[in-house]
């Protein structure tokens, strides 16, 4: 969550240096166990091996985590690790401290489940982790002999086998959670008003609960029938539709924090972007090396047409000319989305850009909208926020399901949204699910004889029955491949079986680099900072600045104006 490249800045990485990027916090790091009962107390063994661990305290909880405890206390309960000790015992605590190495080597902890680390500045300060490698690479007998390294991206294996030291992949650091900004719908409304487009090829869209409508639903951006997303809009076009479509029956298309307006804005905008270019394009913005497809054509300050179309080309990227990623369409089409939600009349919900507005009062107006918890009148039909947000708002889903069972997590029904296309040549071109959370797994070095214990329990941290219940408790998603069967699906909320049927047929992009280059400026190439532009007076502006604060600055002309701003930036001279 942070703001853009000057001063205004200030306030917005102070926010994300507190709060990291899974929302900020939220549900409370309760000791209670998965019935809502306190939890016995747990008393000290000294004739066991004593672990210490910290969590990011999130939206997340920490229930996941005394789970795992449990179970690694029980399977290694007769293992010996120091001289007259058997068994272990794990503790952990909660904070949302950004831990360097210095941090990490003066702590009392032994393991770090990280959020928005650094994980290569941790690596460059040798002595400060462990290295984790054989616990990476070797078969694992806790989980039917599978590696961890298997269940890992082609991404993720280059950007934790850091090899700065011989030029060989070591690992330091393993997966831990993942996710990033998008928007959750609620399919509940949606499917009782009729918010979805009709099959009406070649013709104006309309809704299938319009008159003049058949109840058949079109195909989704994916091009498909039959699929998960039949019904919801093909294209940009489409989507601003029925967001019109929402206003005019009294509705409200989005809701969003105002007091985190411009990270969550943002950073959706930069899934949009990711999933119009695919994870090849999009790690150039990384990497800043390889062939860049699709950058708009410009004649100095003026886009180019043809044919009545943006004129695109291709062209060899190097961080020498890495300013020429500022033109990619992509991100055109998707600052021209951001305009449109910012600038409708009826779009958005009261508290936008109320400053006090924080992402629990989000999500609670979008919960309570509608319902007999609301003020005002009318349902909000999507929510800008991460595959988090059900663990942040168990407060509200609990605070209402006290009073009718049919507003708790497993009765209501949302969906995380397939995100429309920008263009009709783009329907069918699949998508791709954003993890922009820097989350993982760190073992602090020189633990003497509890540095087995310790990577022990990391490992067994990533084994799949642990993986499985991260996913069952927390509603969220272990950055690693797995699967859950039908029946450890069956207590999953809804909205969790939409994510994860989501994540089966995307592809994963992670915003996250080896390359020197993006070490190096790893800040700046932030969604947060990226998208800056000089507004024309010397300054340099966010997107949702500049739209929300009714600057007059156009979608196109706010392009313009970012692509020069990359151009003068120090950090491709």
């Amino acid at each position: 969550m942070r703001k853009n490249l000057s001063r205004l800045l200030a306030g917005a990485l102070a926010c994300i240096s507190v709060l990291g990027l899974v929302g900020c916090g939220g549900n409370p790091y309760s000791d209670l166990d998965d019935g809502g009962n306190k939890r016995p107390e747990k008393v000290l063994d000294p004739s066991k091996t004593q672990l210490q661990v910290v969590t990011f305290r999130a939206g997340f909880g920490d229930e996941w985590l005394y789970e795992l405890e449990d179970r690694f206390e029980e399977a290694y309960k007769d293992v010996v690790y120091e001289d007259g000790k058997k068994g272990v015992q794990v503790w952990h605590e909660g904070d949302t401290k950004q831990y360097d190495a210095q941090a990490v080597i003066s702590s009392k902890y032994d393991i770090f489940f990280m959020e928005g680390g650094d994980y290569y500045a941790l690596c460059a300060n040798g002595g400060a982790l462990e290295e984790l490698t054989d616990i990476v690479t070797l078969p694992n007998k806790d989980d039917n002999d599978k590696t961890i390294f298997s269940k890992m991206t082609a991404q993720q294996k280059s950007f934790y086998g850091y090899t700065a030291v011989d030029g060989d992949p070591k690992y330091y650091a393993i997966p831990h959670y993942e996710g990033g900004w998008g928007l959750v719908y609620n399919k509940e409304l949606f499917d009782r008003k009729g918010y979805y487009l009709a099959s009406k090829a070649g013709e104006e869209p309309c809704l299938i609960s319009s008159p003049d409508a058949t109840s058949e639903k079109g195909t989704g951006p994916d091009g498909q029938t039959g699929t998960e997303d039949d019904g919801l809009p093909r294209t940009y076009e489409e989507f601003f539709f029925l967001c019109d479509e929402i206003v005019a029956r009294d509705d409200i298309p989005f809701c969003w924090s105002g007091k985190h307006a411009e990270p969550y804005l943002t950073t959706m905008m930069n899934t949009l972007v990711a999933d119009y270019n695919g994870v090849e394009q999009m790690t150039l913005n990384l990497d800043f090396n390889g062939t860049a497809q699709e950058l708009v054509v410009m004649n100095g300050n003026e886009i180019v047409y043809e044919n009545g179309k943006i004129k695109t080309e291709t062209k060899e990227i190097t961080p020498a000319n890495g300013y020429d990623m500022a033109r990619q369409v992509a991100k055109y089409y998707a600052i021209g989305f951001l305009y449109r939600m910012l600038t409708e009349k009826g779009y958005y919900n009261d508290g936008a850009f109320v400053s006090t507005h924080d992402h629990l009062m989000a999500q609670t107006d979008f919960l309570q909208a509608g319902t007999t918890f609301a003020s005002g009148k009318g349902e909000m039909a999507m929510l800008v926020d991460g595959p988090w947000w059900e663990g942040e708002a168990t407060t509200t889903f609990n605070t209402m399901s006290a009073q009718n069972d049919a507003y708790s997590k497993k009765n209501r029904n949302f969906g995380w949204m397939p995100l429309p296309k920008a263009t009709e040549e783009k329907v069918g071109s699949g998508k791709v699910y954003v993890d922009s959370l820097s989350a993982f797994t760190v073992v602090k070095a020189g633990l003497g004889p509890k540095k087995q214990a310790a990577l022990d329990f990391v490992r067994f941290s990533a084994t799949e029955a642990s993986l499985v219940e991260f996913t069952q408790i927390t509603g969220a998603l272990k950055s690693y491949n797995y699967t859950l069967n039908e029946e450890q699906s069956a207590n999953l909320s809804p909205f969790t079986k939409s994510l994860i049927r989501y994540k089966e047929t995307a592809t994963l992009y992670v915003h996250d680099s080896s390359s020197a280059f993006f070490q190096k400026n790893r800040t700046s190439l932030q969604p947060y900072r990226a998208y800056g532009s000089s507004d024309g007076d010397g300054t340099v502006g966010n997107p949702v600045i500049a739209f929300s604060k009714k600057k007059h600055i156009s979608a196109e002309d706010y392009f313009v104006n970012m692509c020069k701003r990359w151009k003068s930036d120090n950090m491709f001279q």
